[in-house]
């Protein structure tokens, strides 16, 4: 068999489990549970600011939480602030 005929077999085997796959992310995200967006939590009637994660290991952030975007502002911002005061001060 030809290298690029091989290599064309592969890109159409590769592209079919692409497509079934995403087929079958498509199906799962119809049967979340309320509140859940992929792996995202959005959930404004949900008081609690962390929540379980879908698959039981951890936890998440609930996005309808207000106090949710401001810890990870913080979070984000933190590093970014430990390194401005680190170049300011070498």
């Amino acid at each position: 068999m030809p290298p690029v005929l091989a290599g064309l077999v592969v890109l159409a085997l590769a592209l079919t489990l692409l497509v079934l796959a995403v087929r079958q992310v498509a199906n799962q995200a119809r049967d979340l549970a309320p509140g859940w967006h992929g792996f995202l939590y959005v959930n404004r009637a949900d008081p609690a600011l962390l929540v379980p994660r879908r698959n039981g290991f951890g936890w998440t952030l609930n996005f309808g939480h207000s106090a949710s975007w401001h810890l990870l502002t913080a979070l984000l911002l933190l590093p970014v602030l430990v390194a401005g005061l680190a170049a300011l001060f070498a």
